[in-house]
């Protein structure tokens, strides 16, 4: 469908007022009377009320009709006077050059009625009213009573906010009614979220201006009233583009979920925060290191455990010595200076437990002395509280006295643990020795002697089952030194909180121990690798000298007096000892492997006494 737009250069940008009822009968009967007036073929044409303009094919043809139409001189003031005028329109640029100037002039209209014509033709196509025989349609007054009609409706039909931003964005401030309230709406479920962009539409008197917050809505705008703060207002514009960008955020599954996220987030900490303080009470009421009345002395009690666990329990020698000057140093202090120390701190962890008893009897008697001193004439109100605090204490006592074994077991452990970590240690501060680091490649511990035995056989001393036997001995001593010292239940001053069942042996705990089995084992094998060393190069170093060996032996100086000898036989003899006297010139006394170092000065004097034989033979020729 063709619409008709007058051609203008001012093109109007909104619509003119409603048009005013036909309450005059004059002027229906007038309008009545045009309709011979109009040229044949036009069709009948909605007036007024419903704004719609209906034309055939010549758009122009109806508003030439009123030009070429014989009008009486008495009518045309009543067509200008306000009811024809606004349903007219300006004449286009082409009908304008072709009618007469009069007629133009007669036919000129306000910008009024251009608005109207361009609202009646670009409206939607409605209902059509009622039509009259003459052919022109009059329902100005039935459009705006429908219209009233279908407002009423509207508001009858309101119910959320959305209703009533719509309902005003439709008809404006052309309603009799200029304001709504709305409040927040609630959900059915907790599970329900609701936007706060989601009214609800409420009469005015069901609203609570003093205690709850409320919203007005008018062709104006949104305002949210709050009690006791400043008011807020917002176009319906911005109120429906903020709406519609809170929905599509809360499509998306990061807004839509992001308080469900938190809540479980927030859950999850509050429950580790309530599952570690229900841990804590747990602890802090079984815990000796809690309680005020074991703490001193169980702190005391630790520190004396662990000046035992760092003690070392056999001074190792600093210079390289023989292997038996080594088992005697090692007995010697184990035996004497060791085991009087670990006595005396042993001593002091009883006297610990000694004071820890004392202060807990001596509760205990300041409780039964307070009980027994209670007066009899008291309100009822003290003896509940008196009697509520007197079974506090004698809980606590009580708690303390059954912890009190628990303490003499704990520090039996204790003692033990820390003899066991001595002893350990111990044996990892000789393996180190042992295996000789990166900054002890200069520290020798033992000196071995070498000497020749069969062909092909070299001979140290002492050997290596020697080695292994003072090593098994040292870790026996080791063994010995911590079992010696008492455990703490068996002194007499705390028999009476002593643990019935008996604990295992240091000794069965050692061979469960496994940091001392690999020490043990470690040292062995480092040690017998070296001596086996030293023996190949002990037998590559002094088999050399095995002929100036056998020389010696094998010399006989009766016999050599009653040989005869010439002078190339003696000559022979000379340059034999001379070359004898050249090689033990090279002979090396000392050779080092790991922690070993191989003597051979008792080979090199055993060597020497050759050169003694040459000089006798001298004096014999």
């Amino acid at each position: 469908m063709d619409h008709w737009q007058p051609v203008t250069g001012n093109r109007p940008t909104s619509l003119p007022p409603l048009p005013r009822k036909l309450d005059r009968a004059a002027v229906v009967e007038y309008t009545r009377g045009l309709a011979p007036l109009c040229k044949p073929g036009v069709r009948r044409l909605k007036y007024f009320g419903q704004q719609q303009w209906t034309h055939r094919p010549d758009r122009h043809a109806v508003f030439t009709c009123g030009a070429e139409a014989e009008v009486k001189p008495g009518s045309e003031r009543r067509i200008r006077s306000g009811v024809i005028s606004r349903a007219s329109s300006r004449p286009s640029p082409r009908q304008s050059v072709a009618e007469a100037p009069s007629v133009r002039s007669s036919q000129k209209a306000s910008s009024k009625t251009l608005r109207a014509v361009k609202a009646a033709y670009q409206a939607e196509s409605r209902a059509p009213s009622p039509v009259s025989e003459e052919g022109v349609e009059i329902g100005g007054q039935e459009a705006q009573e429908r219209r009233e009609m279908l407002q009423r409706q509207q508001l009858r039909e309101m119910r959320t906010g959305d209703d009533a931003v719509s309902y005003f964005t439709r008809y404006g401030a052309n309603t009799k009614v200029k304001l709504i309230h709305c409040i927040l709406a609630s959900g059915h479920s907790p599970t329900q979220e609701v936007s706060p962009y989601d009214l609800l539409v409420v009469p005015e008197d069901r609203i609570k201006r003093e205690t709850g917050e409320y919203f007005t809505i008018t062709a104006s705008g949104v305002v949210h009233f709050m009690p006791g703060q400043l008011s807020e207002c917002v176009s319906l514009s911005e109120w429906v583009h903020q709406c519609m960008m809170y929905r599509v955020l809360k499509s998306m599954s990061f807004f839509r979920l992001y308080l469900h996220r938190k809540a479980i987030a927030h859950w999850r900490q509050n429950a580790r925060d309530a599952a570690f303080c229900r841990k804590r009470a747990r602890l802090s009421r079984g815990c000796f290191f809690a309680r005020p009345t074991l703490i001193s002395p169980m702190l005391k009690v630790k520190a004396l455990a662990s000046e035992v666990g760092a003690s070392t329990m056999v001074a190792l020698p600093e210079q390289c010595t023989r292997l038996e000057d080594f088992e005697m140093a090692t007995a010697t202090s184990g035996e004497d200076g060791i085991r009087q120390e670990l006595e005396r701190r042993r001593e002091s962890m009883v006297l610990a437990l000694e004071e820890l008893i004392a202060t807990i009897r001596r509760s205990s008697d300041q409780l039964s002395k307070r009980k027994a001193s209670m007066a009899a004439t008291r309100s009822i109100a003290k003896e509940k509280l008196e009697a509520k605090e007197r079974f506090r204490m004698e809980q606590i006592v009580h708690e303390d006295d059954a912890a009190a074994r628990s303490c003499v077991r704990l520090a039996d452990c204790l003692l033990q643990a820390n003899l066991v970590a001595s002893v350990t240690q111990t044996a990892e501060e000789l393996l180190r020795r042992v295996e000789g680091g990166v900054g002890e490649h200069k520290r020798k511990m033992f000196a071995i002697s070498v000497h020749l035995g069969q062909p092909g056989e070299v001979i140290l001393e002492p050997s290596t089952e020697r080695f292994l036997q003072v090593f098994r001995h040292l870790y026996e001593d080791l063994i010995s030194v911590a079992e010696g010292v008492p455990c703490i239940a068996s002194a007499l001053s705390l028999a009476s909180h002593a643990p019935s069942a008996a604990g295992r042996s240091l000794s069965e705990v050692l061979a469960s121990h496994r940091p001392w089995s690999c020490c043990l084992e470690a040292t062995e094998k480092k040690l017998t690798a070296q001596l086996r060393e030293a023996q190949r190069l002990s037998l590559d170093t002094y088999e050399p000298y095995r002929k100036i060996l056998n020389y010696k032996q094998a010399w006989n100086e009766a016999s050599f007096a009653a040989q005869n000898h010439s002078l190339a036989s003696l000559s022979q003899e000379v340059d034999l000892m001379n070359q004898f006297q050249e090689q033990l010139q090279r002979f090396r006394a000392q050779r080092h492997v790991g922690v070993l170092v191989i003597e051979g000065r008792e080979l090199r004097e055993e060597l020497a006494a050759v050169r003694h034989m040459g000089n006798e033979r001298s004096a014999l020729l």
